[in-house]
């Protein structure tokens, strides 16, 4: 829309005026209507009429039943249990390795007043002295009971680690569905291993009842134990809530 002698006129005004008819009427009165056109063109092209832009997303109508009631929106879909293959076991055993990798780099290089407090991503790592001691042990590669229950001790601390991040991930990540999910699935595979790992410390601890020290080894295998459970019980709940 523009305005010419006062008047605001549209692209319609100027397509409305028949120039054949202009043709067939007095030459005073024509001439003053060509003009006018001319004039009318000439303010169109300085000012370029605006078309109005149609809505990207039109509004969604609410669906309505027969009794004339607006139905309820549509709820998320909620999350399926994924299943847990040998390639996703093999992904999160790699991730628990690199863990491990980096938490006893921190314990053998950080002061030993402080080296129990593990700086994770989203939180610190508390250990306990046999998980330090644990992650110092150089006789990791050997077999027999201490190396033994070293090993498991790391392996104990490392799911604890992992489940404790991935869990942090699903609270900051729960407006983007798909990432959420990516979070959820490790989270499955985390429980599971969780659950078979208590299972080979109760095993463990059997072997350690018969002596005073191997009593010591049994109770901290049982203390990392409760940490774990206590993680996997709260990631479980997410999964369940999800």
């Amino acid at each position: 829309m523009s305005t010419v002698d006062g008047v605001e006129v549209t692209v319609e005004h100027v397509a409305a005026l028949n120039q054949d008819v202009l043709l067939k009427a007095d030459y005073g009165s024509a001439l003053e209507k060509f003009r006018r056109v001319s004039r009318l063109k000439r303010e169109l092209e300085r000012r370029p009429p605006i078309r109005r832009a149609t809505p990207d997303h039109a509004p969604i109508a609410h669906a309505v039943s027969s009794t004339g009631a607006a139905a309820a929106p549509a709820l998320a879909p909620k999350y399926v249990v994924a299943a847990i293959t040998p390639q996703a076991l093999s992904m999160e055993e790699a991730k628990l390795r690199r863990v491990e990798e980096s938490i006893r780099v921190f314990v053998r290089v950080a002061d030993p007043k402080f080296r129990q407090i593990v700086p994770m991503r989203y939180f610190n790592l508390m250990l306990s002295p046999a998980e330090v001691e644990a992650y110092t042990a150089d006789y990791l590669e050997q077999t027999g009971p201490r190396a033994d229950v070293a090993r498991m001790l790391l392996r104990l601390v490392a799911v604890t680690a992992r489940l404790t991040t991935e869990m942090e991930e699903l609270k900051r990540t729960q407006n983007s569905r798909s990432v959420w999910k990516l979070h959820a699935d490790s989270l499955v595979v985390l429980v599971d291993m969780g659950k078979r790992l208590a299972e080979a410390v109760d095993r463990l601890a059997v072997t350690f009842e018969q002596d005073a020290e191997g009593q010591s080894k049994s109770e901290s295998l049982h203390d990392s134990l409760e940490k774990l459970r206590e993680r996997t019980s709260e990631a479980a709940k997410l999964i369940a809530a999800a």
